[in-house]
């Protein structure tokens, strides 16, 4: 994450998901295990995972600062949005 004069900060995320699956795409799973018993199986598991999953997100940057966002993950597409804070107070919404 880069601050707008240029601060660039990294550190962590996590998503607090209830399955195992981190991403997916029913023609991506239809194309990779083909028709069958395993192409139904794979389907059970997209329809039965939450399509939303709350997460954190925690980065610093060598100047110091340090920032803390709460989000939401879209588990279907890989986007969501969340709020965080600054060290300094700053408040600001994140958008991926």
């Amino acid at each position: 994450m880069s601050l707008p004069a240029g601060e660039t900060m990294t550190g962590r995320y996590q998503l607090d998901r209830k399955e195992n699956i981190v991403s997916y795409n029913t023609e991506l799973l239809v194309a990779v295990f083909g028709k069958g018993t395993v192409q139904s199986t794979a389907q059970q598991m997209v329809n039965g995972a939450p399509e939303w999953s709350p997460g954190t997100v925690d980065v610093a940057s060598a100047a110091g600062t340090s920032c803390h966002c709460e989000l939401m993950n879209n588990n279907l597409s890989g986007h969501g949005q969340g709020a965080c804070a600054l060290s300094n107070g700053a408040l600001f919404r994140l958008d991926y």
